[in-house]
């Protein structure tokens, strides 16, 4: 999450260790002057918390693949050379960009071949 045009706060759990962490600070480079790590609740261990790919916002499609640049260096391939195979990214991305190609493939092809039966959406807190 962008706290502001330099400032990123990012969720640190089970699923999002410190290596995540440092490997999401090194994508970001000179684009930003401050990572922040901030620990994330979990309810019964590792499997009750998010990972740093559970949600998909902007940068996680810019991350996905920007326009149809193709990058290929140590720390940073795009597109990224698995998301047509991670349901995770494929069922939320699909709701908002299903028509996206990335690397010549389209979401909803992508999530056609893929397993999605163990991903769900939360529910929403009741008000909202």
């Amino acid at each position: 999450v962008f706290l502001d045009a330099r400032t990123v706060a990012v969720g640190q759990g089970y699923r999002t260790n410190a290596e995540g962490i440092r490997q999401l600070r090194a994508i970001l480079g000179d684009g930003v002057d401050e990572v922040i790590a901030v620990p994330l609740p979990h309810w019964n261990g590792p499997d009750d918390v998010l990972h740093l790919m559970s949600l998909v916002s902007p940068i996680d499609i810019d991350l996905l693949g920007y326009d149809d640049v193709v990058i290929d260096e140590p720390g940073l391939t795009l597109p990224h050379p698995h998301w047509a195979q991670r349901a995770f990214v494929l069922v939320p991305l699909a709701e908002i960009a299903a028509d996206r190609v990335i690397g010549g493939v389209s979401v909803r092809d992508a999530l056609a071949r893929v397993d999605a039966s163990g991903i769900e959406r939360l529910p929403r807190p009741a008000g909202q």
